[in-house]
């Protein structure tokens, strides 16, 4: 079922981390589209650039949906 899911990669910062600004803006952008947004990977450690995502932002920016 996914094979058929477009799948959006987001900017990173400088430091290769997820900002909920940019995940708010992409989920808008998409709903504009007629798009549905259903799923979000984020992450709390990357093993090659040990990144961190914003957790409570990006959380933050998925309650509002």
């Amino acid at each position: 079922m996914l094979g058929g899911v477009k799948i959006r990669l987001l900017p990173s910062d400088e430091k290769q981390s997820l900002k909920g600004e940019v995940l708010r803006k992409a989920i808008q952008e998409d709903l504009q589209k007629g798009l549905i947004p259903f799923y979000v990977v984020a992450t709390i450690g990357t093993t090659n650039c040990c990144s961190f995502d914003d957790l409570k932002r990006t959380w933050g920016s998925l309650q509002r949906f």
